[in-house]
């Protein structure tokens, strides 16, 4: 693996942005909060189209 100290691409590519990343705390959380609704909007569209949301039809079949 060649490169500079002998890191890869990835770790070079982490130390950059953790280095960047210390200078814009703003940018940082407003990047977090859309990864979070965005994760949320996943997780809700997930729920609202797979159907997994409905009763157990199933389970309660035995009682």
């Amino acid at each position: 693996m060649s490169g500079k100290g002998g890191k890869g691409p990835l770790a070079r590519s982490k130390a950059w942005l953790i280095d960047h990343a210390a200078g814009h705390g703003t940018l940082v959380a407003v990047a977090a909060g859309c990864l979070a609704f965005a994760l949320l909007a996943v997780l809700l569209w997930f729920l609202v189209f797979s159907g997994l949301n409905g009763p157990v039809q199933f389970v309660y079949a035995g009682f």
